[in-house]
């Protein structure tokens, strides 16, 4: 009998169809994708779920909403997330406070719904639980709808496209067109980035017409923890114009700027908040870089976490509209956490408060200290604190005051003549520069007021004696 060629053999087996071995790597890949996406299916869950608790944190500590989870159903390279948030002082039609039904539609990892690579996208879409309000919101946006897309990375940070459509509404004759909003927000560990940008909305019709354009909103936040209420960072909100007009008034806004910067020094904070408006145009008069610019300095880190997290349960337990009950303990614990801030020695300080007339810029700058206050709380307690408060003169007696201007004179008078006392002030400003209250130099006006141990004085000069 004749035996086979073994030569030949291994040849044809070497010709054997590829298909099986393909069918069976192709078995190991979706099998790997599908572990990966069960895998990522899970942790999608628990980012997913600890972002909207701590989101849920940041809402409820506001007093003003609640946030809550009220449904999550996990499926293997899908999910959903419902969320209810509700706004305590703000009605719906039928009188009930305003509830809003989030959804958050999930695709799991590693290419999640082939749109990134990640562990999960998101997909957040809105309702009103409200019937009213809800047929209202399908005719201000009968296609798209607003929506956020957000990207879970494979780290655990998270991309969110926010998007709202661009539209138009008449009623009673008023037309309101706005366009397109759009920015992303991105979270990383406990830093927060938002970047929003809004060309703006005109509105048009019998009582008038106004246009507001360029509103944008960026900054970031640093948390050291899920704990953590406060955090550090900074946040900007400008518009390059608001303007009105109508019924013979015109009035108009532009470079307006709100921001702030919160810094942290060892166990405490410091938070400077700035307004601005680079233009102000109303009934004929044109200022110029109108500006108030606020600190709070060395405010006690854990007396203030203390006090918020005391607010937040207190606003959480009070009922819808009504004053809240504050239990004894809670009132124990306010008088505690108030008492370690003024025992922090806290400043507040008035950087900048200034305008430009045509006469030139008139300032105001200034500050506020309780250290005296806080020498004295030193070793007293809660029962001292509320005997000063009883004694308002002795309390103020504690606190340090300090404000200083400077301005051209013609600069004061121009200001005056908006409201038509100008002739007035310049009356009072000779009788103050004349007693020694206010000093003169070139047509230059300076002062400063001061409030030390009970006493104020004007330029030197003792008041109320």
């Amino acid at each position: 009998m004749t035996q086979p060629n073994p030569l030949r053999t291994r040849r044809a087996a070497r010709r054997r169809s590829p298909w099986p071995a393909l069918a069976l790597g192709a078995a190991l890949l979706v099998g790997a994708y599908a572990g990966a996406t069960a895998v990522f299916s899970g942790r999608a869950q628990t980012i997913t779920q600890d972002f909207g608790r701590g989101l849920a944190a940041q809402v409820n500590s506001s007093g003003v909403a609640t946030l809550s989870e009220t449904g999550y159903r996990k499926g293997l390279t899908d999910s959903t997330q419902t969320l209810t948030l509700t706004l305590k002082e703000t009605p719906s039609d039928s009188g009930r406070p305003l509830t809003l039904l989030i959804t958050n539609h999930i695709r799991h990892g590693p290419l999640p719904g082939l749109r990134g690579v990640g562990q999960a996208t998101v997909d957040t879409t809105f309702r009103f639980a409200d019937a009213g309000m809800q047929a209202e919101y399908e005719k201000l946006f009968p296609g798209e709808k607003p929506a956020i897309h957000t990207l879970v990375g494979l780290a655990g940070s998270t991309e969110s496209r926010v998007t709202v459509p661009q539209g138009q509404t008449t009623q009673e004759g008023q037309t309101v067109t706005w366009k397109a909003l759009g920015g992303t927000v991105r979270v990383e560990g406990g830093r927060t980035s938002t970047d929003l940008g809004w060309p703006g909305l005109t509105s048009a019709g019998p009582e008038g017409k106004a246009d507001f354009s360029g509103f944008r909103l960026a900054g970031t936040t640093q948390r050291s923890g899920p704990d953590d209420q406060l955090g550090t960072g900074d946040m900007a909100f400008t518009a390059d114009r608001l303007s009105f007009s109508g019924e013979g008034q015109e009035v108009s806004l532009g470079g307006l700027k709100v921001a702030s910067q919160t810094t942290r020094s060892g166990d405490f904070y410091d938070a400077a908040l700035k307004y601005g408006v680079a233009e102000v145009k109303v009934a004929g008069t044109d200022l110029k870089n109108v500006q108030l610019d606020l600190g709070l300095r060395h405010l006690d880190r854990a007396a203030l976490q203390r006090l918020l997290t005391v607010s937040r349960e207190v606003q959480n337990g009070a009922r819808a509209g009504a004053t809240p009950d504050l239990t004894d303990a809670q009132t124990r614990e306010l008088e505690a956490a108030g008492l370690a801030l003024l025992r922090g020695s806290p400043k507040l300080t008035l950087d900048r408060l200034s305008v430009t007339e045509p006469g030139g810029e008139i300032v105001l700058t200034g500050e506020a200290s309780a250290q005296r206050l806080a020498e004295q709380l030193a070793q007293g307690g809660a029962e001292d604190l509320r005997r000063m408060a009883a004694v308002p003169a002795a309390l103020m007696g504690l606190l340090d005051l300090r404000l200083e201007g400077r301005a051209p004179r013609q600069a004061i008078e121009d200001l005056a003549a908006l409201g038509g006392g100008a002739g007035d002030l310049t009356q009072t400003l000779e009788g103050l520069v004349g007693g020694g209250y206010v000093r003169e130099a070139g047509g230059q006006l300076s002062t400063e007021l001061k409030l030390t141990d009970g006493r104020l004085t004007l330029n030197g000069q003792a008041l109320g004696e």
